[in-house]
């Protein structure tokens, strides 16, 4: 795992969207500027004395306390967006980006998330140098991807810009201390043997043959999940 100023940070990539991000470590975002029919400006004032109006462009950042040690895994997933549609989706048919292969030649489906996720998260209990923190906003989830051209707010570790949507992203964060990090500033966490629950194929494979998806919908009845039509 590296960390969100890792991949701030990150040089030397011939693609535009791929890892790199400098925004991965910023919270928050404030900016000045008209929406919705609205003026919003930003102002400052520092020890009681009078209001300074920034300018109608000012854009304030805050970031990550500590985003060396903000450690991130990334996976990608088949999941539905906010507005329940699962992005790419035709006909039942879910085609991959061919971008998929500037991250390399080969792909691990994980075959069991179940037990995947129990394997994963007794090695973070077990792991005396990890950390939480509100920051970490419960620390796994789907990636949101927003258009942060006009933006103002949060933006975190779950919200990326929308140029990255075609990775699927699903990712891990926690929070671990200096002594747990290697001399590249990496963690590496070891969760054990795992070829039992995994499959490995090319990416030229993964790319060129759509899966089948197939959406089903479910209500909770008296605590039982119940399909659901439409």
């Amino acid at each position: 795992m590296n960390s969100v100023d890792y991949f701030a940070k990150l040089e030397g990539e011939a693609g535009a969207a791929l890892r790199r991000d400098e925004l991965e470590k910023v919270y928050l975002k404030l900016s000045s500027g008209i929406r919705n029919g609205v003026v919003s400006e930003l102002a400052l004032q520092i020890e009681g004395q009078d209001e300074i109006v920034l300018g109608p462009e000012t854009i304030m950042t805050l970031n990550l306390p500590r985003p060396e040690t903000v450690m991130l895994y990334c996976f990608g997933s088949v999941s539905a967006a906010p507005n329940g549609q699962i992005p790419g989706l035709q006909n039942g048919l879910l085609r991959f980006s061919e971008r998929f292969q500037e991250f390399g030649t080969h792909v691990l489906r994980i075959t069991n998330i179940a037990e995947f996720s129990k394997r994963l998260s007794l090695a973070i209990s077990n792991h005396p140098h990890l950390y939480n923190s509100p920051f970490f906003e419960g620390g796994y989830g789907q990636v949101d991807y927003v258009d942060f051209t006009d933006y103002s707010g949060a933006i975190g570790l779950f919200r990326k810009p929308i140029d990255y949507t075609w990775q699927r992203e699903y990712r891990l964060c926690f929070g671990a201390q200096l002594e747990a990090l290697n001399d590249r500033g990496a963690l590496e966490l070891n969760i054990g043997d795992i070829s039992d629950i995994t499959e490995i194929t090319s990416v030229d494979r993964f790319i060129a043959h759509p899966m089948s998806v197939i959406a089903r919908r479910y209500e909770i009845v008296d605590g039982i999940p119940v399909q659901v039509s439409g």
